[in-house]
């Protein structure tokens, strides 16, 4: 795990597939690859939905707010209203068994889906070095 740390740090950083936080409030606290997770914040609002199961890697999303998602819009799908404490609907392709799932997440502010991504990951990174 502490090699996949890495390497999403290394693949997933670039200005390609961020999303640029100055210009958003919000967050559900997923890295994403098109519309694939590949990386839920520990503590995020993907980890510990309002109902459903937590998104998990290489689940696929399919709806957002009943609007399919494409890798052009999710981000602008996920951010909807921008609103911290807004709600969106999630309809998700699990990876494990290809069933899909309605989610529903509170969107969060990205300064602490942000802190606790650090956290996190530090974490690992101390837990690499024992």
């Amino acid at each position: 795990q502490n090699q996949n740390i890495g390497e999403i740090r290394r693949k997933y950083a670039s200005a390609n597939n961020c999303v640029n936080l100055s210009s958003s409030k919000t967050t559900v606290g997923m890295i994403l690859d098109g519309c694939t997770a590949v990386f839920v914040v520990p503590g995020s609002p993907a980890f510990k939905p309002m109902s459903g199961n937590m998104v998990m890697k290489n689940d696929e999303i399919m709806l957002v707010d009943g609007a399919p998602a494409t890798k052009d819009n999710i981000v602008t799908l996920l951010r909807g209203s921008d609103d911290i404490g807004g709600v969106v609907n999630l309809h998700v392709r699990r990876a494990l068994d290809g069933d899909i799932e309605i989610v529903q997440l509170v969107r969060e502010s990205v300064v602490k889906v942000a802190q606790a991504k650090d956290l996190y990951m530090a974490m690992a990174e101390m837990k690499a070095l024992l």
